[in-house]
């Protein structure tokens, strides 16, 4: 936020969300809901990330409901729907500290003019594409879909003007309360039917914006299903195994004595070890990896 628009003595409290859908009951019951978690940018990684520091707290527990419509396309609308109704509710407080700021007290008893915008929302790819009103196989921070994900330049963003210009068209041709008439007007934006995303009253909120790489499946489950096998293809699963059995073993860190090429259900911390690993196991890799993606 520029700071020509915030008032004087204001603090910005970036605000981390967090939705995922969890099963809250075990072996009976069947019962699944979304836990709406809440933290503070403004508080230090190594804190937030300590569980004893309770530094993310429980905000709302979303339902998941089992819709009786025949069409499975119809059940996803209507769910997508209800979620964004609930955050919509749940949110409020948070949108119009967002606006109007809020006075907060520090742990020294001191007032603070606060304004709470988000600052990351921590959710799965499907999810942050339901929750940015677009369709499946649809980037939800660019404008490029499932057939344009190989292009060798990047899309514009996804703004959150963007989407309720859309919306927006789409509603003048259809009315949102008739689901399947509008939901066949947005499809031709590769949107989901949802009319009216939680974000559309917040201030700075842009799906673009807050939400972030997904530090699992973004980087390491993708070093695991790409960059790792291009090394295997490169150089052979012998000579891979090889160079990583003769490291010298660090405290830490795994050690590959068998190597990697035969890994089954490869954890995300493994994929880290990996990852430190292979520049000095592999020092001709880079070389080999650009002959690869050029064709040669």
């Amino acid at each position: 936020m520029p700071k020509s628009q915030l008032t004087a003595g204001a603090t910005l409290l970036g605000t981390i969300l967090s939705l995922d859908k969890t099963n809250i009951s075990v072996l009976t019951g069947d019962r699944i809901a979304h836990p709406l978690l809440i933290s503070l940018a403004n508080i230090k990684m190594e804190t937030r990330l300590k569980l004893s520091s309770h530094a993310f707290l429980l905000a709302a527990l979303l339902p998941v409901p089992k819709f009786v419509h025949n069409n499975k396309w119809m059940k996803g609308v209507l769910e997508a729907r209800l979620i964004h109704q609930c955050l919509d509710i749940v949110l409020e407080p948070l949108k119009q500290a967002a606006k109007l700021g809020v006075m907060l007290s520090d742990p020294w008893g001191y007032s603070w003019y606060c304004f709470t915008l988000i600052a990351s929302y921590i959710v799965d790819t499907p999810e942050a594409a339901m929750l940015a009103a677009v369709g499946g196989k649809t980037s939800p921070i660019r404008m490029a879909m499932y057939k344009e994900f190989g292009d060798d330049f990047r899309h514009e963003p996804r703004t959150s003007s963007t989407i309720l210009t859309q919306l927006a068209a789409a509603a003048s041709k259809a009315d949102p309360s008739d689901i399947e008439a509008y939901f066949h007007k947005v499809q031709k934006f590769r949107l989901n039917g949802v009319h009216l995303p939680f974000w559309h009253d917040g201030p700075l909120s842009c799906p673009s914006s807050f939400f972030n790489p997904e530090i699992l499946h973004h980087f390491h489950k993708k070093f695991g299903d790409h960059d790792s096998k291009w090394c295997i293809n490169a150089l052979g699963p012998a000579e891979v195994d090889f160079r990583f059995s003769v490291l010298q073993p660090i405290t830490g860190f795994r050690h590959f004595k068998e190597g990697i090429s035969s890994l089954k259900q490869v954890m995300g911390r493994t994929l880290r070890d990996m990852q430190h690993l292979l520049l000095g196991s592999l020092p001709d890799v880079p070389l080999v990896m650009l002959l690869l993606r050029s064709g040669l």
